[in-house]
């Protein structure tokens, strides 16, 4: 999530009476990491290492 979109959602959960903080989108990614198996993990990885393949030009 990039800085623009959380604050996006900051303002929008703000807009409908959420009390939410960085802190809090933080740790909520956190715990869903932390959930996920190293199966996942590894599907994110390869997925992410695709992309800068294609970025880094050489």
């Amino acid at each position: 999530m990039s800085l623009e979109d959380l604050e996006r959602f900051l303002g929008l959960a703000a807009e409908r009476g959420f009390a939410l903080s960085e802190a809090d989108v933080f740790a909520a990614q956190q715990r869903e990491h932390q959930a996920r198996t190293a199966a996942e993990l590894q599907q994110d990885q390869a997925a992410e290492s695709r992309r800068l393949r294609n970025f880094i030009h050489g």
